[in-house]
């Protein structure tokens, strides 16, 4: 059996991979699905990738894979759309039977998230209907704030993740913008040590 874990690029779903490859012997698949509309798509794919390399080159080989979409996304800020990627990863490779979301206890605590995570695991339901047994979508920082799951991960993992939803490409690398809601959140974890 397997864990498939959505890899956004972020503090959380980085968070959550690391300690599912260092806690578990099981196989884990990471998925990144790229929403090619949003501005910091192509940033979030950069770091996603970086985390996997860092993930598989330092603590052990975990499968890494890649969606990208350029549709519209309904309202729902496109987690419908990641719960049917995650599905449909799911009928490629059956033995999977954990999906993971890196979603935080700062997060988890409106209704919108509420609302997108429901969705998400009826979508799930729907597109995997027929597997034996279904995958259970597990939280498994529901209840953890930001701050630590940031604090978490090693300094060189930690520095590979994206928050920004403004970021900036100079050459080949992308910087966060450091003014948006998202850069100020980081911002104040990190100064908090």
């Amino acid at each position: 059996m397997a864990d498939l874990i959505l890899l956004s690029g972020g503090v959380d779903s980085a968070s959550v991979l690391y300690e599912r490859a260092v806690d578990t012997t099981r196989t884990v698949h990471a998925l990144h699905v790229q929403l090619i509309h949003l501005q910091k798509a192509d940033s979030e794919r950069a770091a996603a990738r970086k985390i996997a390399v860092w993930i598989t080159t330092n603590v052990r080989p975990i499968d890494y894979h890649e969606f990208i979409f350029g549709g519209p996304v309904c309202g729902d800020g496109g987690f419908g759309l990641l719960g049917a990627m995650a599905a449909t990863h799911i009928g490629k490779f059956p033995y999977i039977d954990t999906i993971i979301q890196g979603t935080n206890a700062d997060e988890d605590q409106t209704p919108d998230s509420h609302r997108r995570n429901e969705r998400f695991a009826r979508i799930v339901e729907v597109v995997t209907d027929g597997l034996a047994p279904a995958p259970k979508i597990i939280q498994p920082h529901a209840n953890v704030p930001k701050a630590d799951s940031f604090w978490r991960m090693p300094k060189e993992l930690r520095d590979l993740t994206t928050s920004c939803s403004r970021p900036v490409k100079d050459g080949e690398t992308w910087s966060p913008c450091g003014g948006c809601e998202r850069c100020q959140i980081l911002n104040k974890i990190k100064e908090s040590r």
